[in-house]
């Protein structure tokens, strides 16, 4: 079974795939459609990117998610509506420029429409991996080392890249997260959804 973890990354992806086994680390274009040509037969493919923007106010998966990471909270960004997206930024819009900027990403894996895509937040499965306890900034040292030793706990070691760390760590979770769905074991926030309703998976 082969499963595939994304974190968006200045220069594209940084896709994570994992057969159980053997972790490989490749950065590839910014179309998602890539990641599916890179590995055509990973079953999962879990990508921190919003999937399902609310028409108006904010996703129940965010609260849970912010809930869940605790302490991490800022972290999990509110996604911005479809409208908010869709217009050219400005202070107005009261969305970050930062967040308001991942919605080429958004709308990339909206438009490739494939199944496989299942979001995965990394910072809601180093919790869920960490026993909720709490955790460091990614940004610096000890989080990046925190971050490694839980990776390592599961039989995850990331092999050595040019790719940025926390990018990597990030999608080495995912990847993990992503195995979970594929084998049925996998949990979502939040834990009762509607019909058709955006999760977040862990």
């Amino acid at each position: 079974m082969i499963v595939a973890g994304v974190d968006a990354t200045p220069a594209g992806w940084v896709c994570a795939r994992w057969d159980g086994q053997t972790l490989e680390i490749r950065v590839v274009g910014h179309d998602p459609v890539a990641v599916l040509a890179a590995w055509p037969d990973a079953v999962v493919v879990g990508v921190d990117i919003p999937i399902g923007l609310p028409q108006q106010g904010r996703r129940r998966a965010d609260e849970a998610a912010r809930t869940f990471v605790g302490a991490r909270a800022s972290s999990v960004w509110p996604t911005p509506t479809r409208a908010v997206l869709e217009a050219d930024w400005s202070p107005g819009l009261h969305v970050s420029l930062q967040a308001h900027g991942m919605r080429k990403r958004i709308f990339a894996v909206e438009r490739a429409n494939d199944g496989r895509f299942h979001e995965v937040h990394p910072e809601v499965t180093f919790a869920f991996l960490n026993g909720r306890g709490p955790l460091e900034s990614k940004r610096t040292w000890e989080g990046l080392q925190q971050r490694l030793a839980m990776l390592e706990a599961v039989g995850l070691r990331p092999p050595a890249t040019r790719a940025p760390a926390d990018d990597v760590f990030d999608a080495t979770a995912v990847a993990w997260s992503a195995a979970r769905i594929a084998r049925g074991e996998a949990l979502t926030l939040p834990a009762d959804p509607a019909a058709g309703e955006p999760v977040i998976w862990y």
